[in-house]
């Protein structure tokens, strides 16, 4: 399957065809999340807030840390947050993969169902979370500054390639979640070390010369340094690098999704 399989009228036809569907699983997702709760959807934006409180008390207290290099002038805890804020799109996405089919057995046997759109609806329930998250940020920035960046409008830009990688690997975890139920736990540990091998607390800057090459194959880490010039700078991404990404994210897709497609006649099988 090409690159660019992923994005063949078969495919976007069957998405585009599912949309109404795709969203109504997600509406009733993010509603479910909160239900039965006292404070409701009012826990969206007081948990990112409390989050942000922590990590930038502990970090700037506490360990005393700073950030080092082009983005030096802003505020140590706030390009934590948006470090943290971005890569829960993908954390909060593949941890939940591994499960996503067999939480949802019922649709297996439904020959109409299509079960390719549930990591889809799991990515779009966890950018509207990380949407309140940014939200969060930009309210202390404009607290703390006094503005915004007018780069915010390259945010959901830059945040399309990710959700596209994402998506391919939500994919393939999705369906290994099937046949390996340990899937969940072996993918709980390694988000946990992707996390720190991200440059989240740290400045891309400040890692040694002979792990920048590692750090170049990690797509996140492409990511927040856009995501963090744009909000930060007002720079949109290098154009080459933008490109680069997205190239990595259809292949990425196109691999996940051949995946799902050709493994998903044994789903029945197995459940």
């Amino acid at each position: 399957m090409s690159t660019a399989a992923v994005m063949s009228p078969s495919i976007t036809s069957r998405l585009y065809a599912n949309r109404r569907l795709i969203l109504r699983l997600a509406a009733r997702q993010l509603s479910a999340k909160w239900q039965g709760t006292m404070l409701g959807m009012v826990w969206s934006l007081l948990t990112p807030l409390l989050t942000f409180a922590v990590y930038g008390f502990v970090f700037t207290q506490i360990f005393h840390s700073r950030w080092t290099g082009s983005l030096s002038a802003a505020s140590y805890p706030l390009l934590i947050f948006s470090g943290l804020v971005t890569f829960s799109i993908f954390s909060e996405t593949v941890n939940a993969a591994p499960t996503l089919i067999l939480e949802n057995a019922s649709y297996v046997k439904k020959v109409i169902f299509p079960l390719e759109i549930l990591p889809i609806v799991s990515i779009l329930v966890n950018i509207v979370n990380a949407g309140f998250g940014l939200a969060i940020l930009l309210i202390v920035q404009l607290v703390t500054t006094g503005s915004l960046s007018f780069g915010l409008i390259y945010v959901p830009f830059i945040i399309l390639p990710l959700g596209v990688a994402t998506l391919g690997v939500a994919w393939f975890l999705a369906s290994l979640g099937v046949f390996i139920r340990d899937m969940r736990h072996i993918v709980g540990v390694a988000t946990s070390l992707l996390m720190f091998l991200t440059p989240i607390f740290y400045a891309p800057e400040t890692v040694p010369d002979s792990f920048k090459l590692v750090m170049k194959l990690n797509p996140i880490a492409l990511t927040l340094e856009q995501m963090r010039a744009a909000i930060f700078l007002g720079q949109f991404p290098d154009l080459l690098d933008y490109l680069g990404l997205w190239a990595y994210a259809l292949f990425i897709a196109s691999l996940g999704y051949a995946w799902f497609a050709r493994s998903r006649k044994a789903f029945a099988d197995v459940l």
